[in-house]
């Protein structure tokens, strides 16, 4: 058993358990301390993908499904509940409705995001859309900033606005780079993490407005939107272009041409053709590439309904009946048919030993292949000579 993959299911596991916490502890009145543990989560689930990494083999099936659901719950679910669950505080009157509406939203596109991103994109360097780890950072921002403790005041239009932003942005078909060993923005959004603990763990004493602990969490709170606004606004621009294929100078191709003879290829050098390497050195066109269809087809090649199929076996005719001899028709069209002699090289010979062995067992004597040669050049009493039929 592989330790490292182990430690990834375990932090799998702690991730979603965290995120379940976070469910419940939103729902008994304490957002803060669920925004908290919505922050770890996020590092749970960067230490699940640093050991999945250390196995050294490829990822399994059962790792990606896990991982995903862990984030359902974690970073979709538990940040769908923060919104919505705005409609039960002060300050929300008349948004009650509309709270519900984007926390829905938010966990409709969290699922999709994730499914997406399980069934296609698993293996590719970047994200399509941001991330669900990211999404659920920053509603934890908006919450510290425009719900509890309200840095900058209650502001549920401004919150909720930028929600939707947020959750659009999870499906928008924008590239957003992974947070790995060589990214520029690891560092920055690893400043942002700390800040981010340094800004919830404070609150988690209610600490006076007009404290330190407070302005060192609103400074924290100041260091964690930085972070954010890189991410957002360099994160795009970070991702490495995919390579392209390099172009083929050597040769270039024109359209196969129609009628009879389609894609066949022009006569070399000396057989009508021009000189390919004075043509490509003026800017000539190479002669067309046969299509595949245009090719030899090779035995058992192809699909399985273009192989060539080996021909049936040959049908034997039936042996003739056992209880009656082999005849031969004596004569031309209508003559009777008489039994073959068994004499000489007669073709029923053999069919009569053997009926005139099994006729000397039954009669309790020895069959004549028993006897010593003498003896059966000479015959004995009882047998019938060559043959006991047809004679």
């Amino acid at each position: 058993m592989n330790p490292w993959r182990v430690g990834a299911n375990l932090a799998t596991l702690a991730n979603a358990l965290v995120g379940v916490g976070a469910i419940v502890y939103i729902l008994l009145g304490n957002p803060l301390f669920a925004m908290l543990l919505i922050t770890i989560g996020i590092g749970f689930d960067g230490l699940d993908g640093l050991l999945s990494r250390r196995t050294g083999g490829p990822g399994r099936l059962f790792g990606r499904i896990a991982d995903s659901v862990a984030d359902a719950i974690t970073f979709g679910a538990a940040p769908a509940v923060l919104i919505a669950d705005h409609a039960n505080q002060g300050g929300w009157d008349g948004y009650a409705l509309a709270a519900l509406v984007v926390g829905a939203l938010y966990l409709a596109t969290a699922l999709a995001r994730l499914v997406r991103f399980t069934l296609l994109h698993h293996g590719r360097p970047y994200f399509l859309g941001v991330p669900t780890p990211m999404a659920a950072f920053t509603i934890g921002w908006l919450g510290v900033a425009f719900y509890v403790p309200a840095f900058f005041a209650v502001q549920p239009l401004l919150f909720l606005g930028l929600a939707v932003v947020v959750a659009l942005l999870m499906i928008a078909p924008w590239p957003f780079p992974k947070i790995r060993r060589g990214n520029p923005l690891r560092i920055p959004m690893v400043i942002a993490g700390i800040a981010a603990a340094a800004t919830l763990v404070p609150f988690q004493f209610r600490p006076a407005p007009d404290s330190l602990v407070y302005l060192v969490a609103f400074g924290a709170a100041a260091i964690w939107a930085a972070g954010l606004l890189l991410y957002f606004v360099l994160g795009p621009w970070s991702v490495p272009p995919a390579p392209r294929p390099p172009r083929s100078t050597a040769a270039s191709h024109e359209p196969a041409p129609s009628g009879p003879g389609r894609g066949a290829r022009r006569p070399p050098d000396g057989a009508g053709g021009a000189d390919l390497r004075s043509r490509r050195e003026a800017g000539g066109r190479l002669p067309p590439v046969p299509r595949i269809a245009d090719l030899p087809r090779q035995r058992g090649a192809g699909r399985p309904r273009d192989r060539v199929r080996p021909p049936p076996p040959a049908v034997r005719p039936p042996r003739a009946r056992a209880d009656r001899p082999p005849t031969r028709r004596a004569g031309g069209p209508g003559a009777v048919r008489l039994p073959v002699p068994h004499g000489g090289d007669a073709p029923g010979r053999p069919r009569a030993r053997r009926r005139e062995g099994s006729r000397e067992r039954a009669a309790g004597a020895p069959p004549r292949s028993a006897l010593p040669a003498d003896e059966r050049a000479a015959g004995r009493p009882g047998y019938s000579g060559r043959s006991a039929i047809g004679t």
